[in-house]
Parts: structure tokens; C-alpha cells; sequence
């Protein structure tokens, strides 16, 4: 089972039990038509969410790390969370802050 699908198996509420819902014929469709639902719209936000920009990091040490950590902004931000091996923490999706 992918980690997309376990984490949304997670997030259903407790009140259904996970042997109630899946469909044991293989095809990875839920019995539910309300569940199966869910997962489609589930499926359809995380890779919208994957497509936006990374907007900041997690270091190895649990710190978020933001391009106005670095001298060299944005590309810096990226090029050090490559080298390093961190882990997309925030992406950009579109959401304007008042200044």
C-alpha cells in the first residue's frame, strides 16, 4: 500500500472499520461509494499540493528553513535542501498575505 493511501486509510474516522470498506477484488476500489469518493478527492488535493513550489524545509534537526534564511534566497534555500537531503515542509499554494 502506498503511503498516500495509508495516510488517508488513517484519516477516515474511527467508526469505520477499514475490513468494511475495501474491496478484497484487487481493483484498489472502496466497497463505500462515499469512501471511494473521499479518496478520489483526497487523491486529486495531494497532487495539486505536489505541484506547487516548496516554500520551505525541514533540516535534519526538526528546524523549518525558509529562502530568507539564506543570502542567496530561494535558490540557495534549494540548492542547500538537495545537497543536504531535507524534507519539503511547506509548498506555495497560492495563499496572498496582507502586508
Amino acid at each position: 500500500m502506498d503511503e498516500s493511501r495509508k495516510h488517508f486509510l488513517e484519516w477516515l474516522p474511527p467508526f469505520w472499520s477499514r475490513d468494511t470498506f475495501i474491496d478484497d477484488d484487487g481493483d484498489e476500489q472502496f466497497v463505500d461509494e462515499f469512501v471511494q469518493g473521499a479518496w478520489a478527492g483526497y487523491q486529486v488535493g495531494l497532487h495539486i499540493l505536489q505541484q506547487q513550489p516548496i516554500a520551505a524545509y525541514q533540516d535534519a534537526y526538526g528546524n523549518a528553513v525558509s529562502a530568507g534564511d539564506f543570502d542567496g534566497g530561494e535558490h540557495e534555500m534549494h540548492e542547500t535542501a538537495h545537497q543536504e537531503g531535507w524534507t519539503p515542509l511547506v509548498r506555495a499554494a497560492g495563499i496572498k498575505v496582507k502586508e
